[in-house]
């Protein structure tokens, strides 16, 4: 790929491609958080989610529906099929790390 003086040199047309999104947002990592999204949805478990009722259930840790037949899981009493996939290192290493940085803020 050229830069724009090099495509100019060529007596080419430069063409921006790269537009700032608006909604885009810069942080400062040092007074602002940083979301971290959880889990991986997959779209072919979200095809029917109208039938399934909810989208965003987490898939229980360990179960498998190819040989858990019981691999639903229950919220205010009604049972749903799972569709949300969850990232594990999120949970095991920095939920952790998060939790600990909490604490010592408050102290």
């Amino acid at each position: 790929q050229m830069g724009k003086p090099e495509t100019e040199a060529k007596g080419r047309r430069f063409i921006t491609r790269y537009r700032p999104q608006t909604h885009t947002k810069f942080t400062n990592e040092e007074t602002e958080g940083t979301m971290l999204h959880s889990k991986a949805v997959v779209q072919n478990e979200t095809i029917q989610w109208m039938n399934t009722g909810k989208v965003g259930i987490e898939w229980p840790r360990g179960k498998d529906s190819a040989t858990d037949e019981d691999f639903k899981v229950q919220v205010d009493g009604e049972r749903y099929t799972p569709n949300c996939f969850p990232v594990e290192k999120i949970d095991d290493y920095w939920v952790p790390k998060l939790e600990e940085a909490l604490q010592i803020s408050k102290s």
